[in-house]
């Protein structure tokens, strides 16, 4: 009888799991291997090299680093004076630059003198957006006449947008205050108005400051709802953080607190020897 012919049957290659070993095989080699591993799933040159950078890097975390300031309202100096520089710079220059255009390039097309006019009212509308974000950050009135008389003036046209019924309580001499306490005092009271336009639903409002015994004292005062006891420990909630920090950059103590009569009392006590100008720099400006 004739021997039957051994029946030859493919084996199934089975394939190898990965490993977790770094290769040092050359990235078009590695190509090859996995095209024809799996030829049914085409993979390009570009994706295979995304996946060797992601795999191969290492991971790296970005640390930011968090500063800060010694006094309240250092920086603000610097920061105005950019804006008045460079930010107004520009604009000004944009706005010379597009005159010289319409003067060089007469046109009679509505839709083109449309245009320039909108660019026009465009920087006209950033300078405007300078000048209210400089005032924001220094009050030019803060540099020109001084701490008091910037006070005043941001409580007037605080109460006199809003309607609230204001009484300030301002000394007619101010003493020779640095320029960082001058801002941190006034970013203070401007805090303090804000929280009042925000959460206190007061009708009126009180500012008043005192110089006495070498101590300089800010005191804001309204009759609106006021402060729960129990919510005075969470004084993040009614943005008070930033004034306490103020406060004690400065080398004061401070007090909030709601009297049974109602409204909110705001009350900074700040030692004048930490405000003062210098006096090896008053003799040096004498």
């Amino acid at each position: 009888d004739p021997v039957p012919a051994q029946q030859v049957v493919p084996l199934a290659v089975a394939r190898a799991p990965p490993t977790r070993t770094r290769t040092t095989t050359p990235l078009r080699w590695r190509l090859r291997l996995i095209t024809r591993a799996s030829a049914t799933i085409p993979i390009s040159l570009p994706v295979v090299r995304a996946v060797s950078r992601r795999k191969n890097a290492a991971p790296s975390r970005q640390v930011v680093p968090i500063t800060t300031p010694a006094q309240p309202g250092i920086g603000d100096a610097t920061c105005t004076k950019a804006g008045k520089g460079t930010i107004g710079g520009l604009l000004v220059a944009a706005r010379m630059d597009l005159s010289w255009l319409q003067q060089r390039l007469p046109t009679s097309n509505p839709a083109i003198e449309q245009r320039f006019k909108r660019i026009h009212d465009s920087l006209s509308a950033g300078v405007e957006l300078k000048r209210r974000v400089v005032e924001e950050l220094r009050p030019t009135l803060l540099d020109n006449m001084g701490l008091f008389a910037a006070l005043r003036w941001q409580f007037k046209e605080t109460c006199r947008r809003t309607g609230l019924v204001c009484t300030e309580s301002i000394p007619t001499l101010e003493p020779p205050l640095s320029p960082d306490a001058a801002i941190g005092i006034f970013r203070i009271a401007q805090e303090a108005m804000t929280n009042i336009l925000k959460h206190a639903k007061a009708k009126s409002a009180d500012l008043a400051v005192t110089v006495h015994n070498d101590t300089f004292t800010l005191r804001v005062t309204d009759d609106g709802r006021g402060i729960p006891s129990n919510r005075l420990q969470t004084i993040s909630s009614h943005g008070l953080a930033s004034m306490r920090h103020r406060i004690t950059a400065l080398g004061g103590t401070w007090d909030v607190h709601s009297p049974a009569s109602g409204g909110t009392v705001v009350t900074a006590v700040i030692p004048l020897a930490g405000l003062l100008v210098p006096e090896d720099a008053t003799a040096t400006v004498a």
